[in-house]
């Protein structure tokens, strides 16, 4: 159980409905801070698309930490990009 809503389209200011693009959990809880969402965002496209970092091996430290920090939804949404 969320300890905080998860936020809608229609719940944000229109200069930030960009951010729940993908409608995920995970971004519908960070627009409680848009700053925020949109810098993780940009950490998260580095690391996807311009970092030099193998994909497989990326999905393998993900997949590492989300086992240690026993988060479920980490584990589960990324197993399935692994197996890909």
């Amino acid at each position: 159980m969320a300890r905080l809503p998860y936020l809608d389209r229609s719940d944000l200011l229109p200069e930030h409905r960009d951010l729940l693009a993908r409608n995920i959990n995970l971004y519908r809880m960070l627009a409680h801070s848009p700053r925020a969402a949109r810098s993780m965002n940009g950490l998260a496209r580095f690391i996807r698309d311009g970092s030099r970092l193998d994909p497989r091996l990326r999905e393998l430290a993900i997949l590492q930490v989300a086992y240690l920090t026993r988060s479920r939804y980490g584990f589960s949404h990324h197993i399935k990009i692994g197996r890909e």
